[in-house]
């Protein structure tokens, strides 16, 4: 009896590499057009505080003391618990702390005061009064969403800007923005920020000595502040794109795995196309020895 054996057809390597190649191409096609057209890059809007008040001693003055109280609108502490996270409000703000954000139960402080820049040149409008959040001395290892109440209607912001929140570096005295996630609530007039960890952690952020000597608010690790402007779109957008190298890792780990996908699939093919040859047959049953045969003797 004769067996006729046939073998899968097999797509050749150098096709499964061609359309490799050509996906490649497509995928860094696609990643340089949708690239944004880079920005001049923007300085860092710096507002620096002058004290009007004289004596402000830093920030650690008592007369500083005085007028930080006399500006307060409303103030909360709660204890919060790092591994279960909490949600705080106060008129005019919410704070939304996720579960592990820092380590044991803290004290978290938020006081909303009344925005004084003294004789500063602003780089925009204030939208939001100044909220001074504390957590002590612990570390903050997530991001934490600081939400304002903004004084805005988005027919009032001018064409080419937008609102962007800003922390108060106490020993330059100079706001720094946040360019990170963020989004406005048009029902509520919310804006939220997802800040950073690195924000609260940074030493200018809430010190307790070596302020700015014209600072305004106290220095005595009370509190950093946070604020809202509208200001240039072009603020964040160096910052937020992606730079070429970061675009270019992309890519290349596409086309890499996209290469290993199809050089598994290929092997997978050659192995599954192969079929093993049957063994012949004659269709009869081996001899039995006489050793197998009951009765007879070898």
């Amino acid at each position: 009896m004769s067996l006729e054996l046939r073998t899968a057809k097999r797509p050749s390597m150098a096709k499964v590499m061609r359309e490799c190649l050509l996906l490649s191409l497509f995928v860094v096609f696609a990643a340089a057009t949708n690239n944004t057209t880079a920005v001049s890059p923007t300085p860092a809007p710096q507002i620096l505080f002058s004290s009007n008040s004289g004596g402000g001693g830093g920030g650690g003055g008592e007369l500083a003391a005085a007028v930080a109280k006399a500006q307060i609108l409303t103030e909360t502490s709660e204890s919060v618990d790092g591994s279960a996270g909490a949600s705080l409000s106060v008129e005019g703000a919410t704070v939304s702390i996720p579960a592990g954000a820092f380590d044991g139960a803290v004290v978290v402080t938020i006081t909303m005061k009344v925005f004084n820049a003294g004789t500063a040149v602003v780089p925009g409008v204030v939208r939001s009064s100044i909220m001074s959040f504390s957590v002590g001395a612990s570390r903050v290892q997530l991001p934490i969403d600081i939400g304002f109440v903004v004084a805005f209607r988005r027919r009032q912001v001018a064409d080419g800007n937008e609102l962007i929140m800003s922390w108060l570096n106490k020993k330059t005295n100079s706001w720094t923005p946040i360019c990170a996630r963020r989004s406005l609530d048009v029902n509520t007039l919310e804006f939220t920020t997802a800040t950073p960890a690195e924000v609260f952690n940074d030493p200018a952020f809430n010190p307790s000595s070596g302020c700015a000597p014209d600072l305004i608010g106290p220095c005595d690790g009370s509190g950093g502040d946070f604020t809202v402007f509208e200001m240039s779109t072009s603020t964040c957008s160096d910052t937020e794109r992606l730079s070429d190298g970061a675009i270019a890792g992309i890519v290349i780990g596409i086309a890499a795995g996209l290469a290993l996908i199809a050089i598994g699939a290929w092997w997978v093919m050659r192995k599954n196309s192969k079929v093993a040859p049957a063994p012949a047959t004659s269709g009869l049953t081996p001899s039995a020895s006489p050793a197998d045969v009951p009765g007879v003797l070898p």
